[in-house]
């Protein structure tokens, strides 16, 4: 008895270090770009993140998160407003010549089911401040109604040029839409 539970020890050990051999994150060549991914770190506001309200409501959440305790919201009571969204820069340590993935896991509370919603976007902007190139969900995946917490992402189809001098990633709820929104577990890391 006492061997046969050593046998399926042994197995199961030699499985999960199998298992964790394919899994990206312990990929060294994967980079994961966002500092305070899960919007955890901070004391009045989430270090390293960035919100825009225009007329809508943006709020570091201690109601709602996926993991740890927070998660970043936007919110909106009507469907007439400007876009309101979350960001983060990234200045250094461009991996040029390979391409993006942004992913996080959404919460939906009542996101206008007729409205364009919600959606996550990566620019890279030049030296001159201007857009090299943009990638969004917006147009390609309905991002809105009512949603426990669900993973989205978006993937560049081309690599990063090196006339990129900045990365910036968006969290947004778009314009004219009622409803709140979080995000939580952000991670925009190397692909290939």
């Amino acid at each position: 008895m006492k061997a046969a539970l050593n046998n399926s020890l042994i197995i199961l050990t030699i499985l999960i270090s199998f298992s964790s051999c394919n899994d990206e994150s312990s990929n060294p060549d994967v980079i994961q770009l966002l500092i305070n991914s899960s919007a955890e770190a901070g004391s009045q506001k989430p270090n390293k993140w960035y919100a825009s309200s225009g007329s809508y409501l943006t709020e570091w959440s201690g109601d709602h998160s996926f993991s740890g305790s927070k998660s970043l919201m936007i919110s909106s009571d009507n469907d007439v407003g400007n876009f309101a969204y979350w960001s983060q820069s990234v200045l250094t340590d461009i991996p040029y010549n390979r391409r993006l993935r942004l992913s996080c896991i959404i919460k939906l509370d009542n996101v206008d089911p007729n409205s364009d919603g919600v959606s996550i976007a990566i620019r890279g902007d030049g030296a001159d401040g201007k857009s090299v190139f943009f990638y969004t969900t917006q147009g390609d995946m309905t991002i809105r109604g009512d949603e426990d917490w669900e993973e989205y992402s978006i993937e560049m189809k081309s690599a990063i040029p090196e006339s990129v001098n900045s990365l910036i990633v968006f969290l947004i709820l778009l314009n004219d839409t009622y409803g709140t929104v979080y995000f939580d577990d952000i991670i925009l890391e190397t692909i290939n």
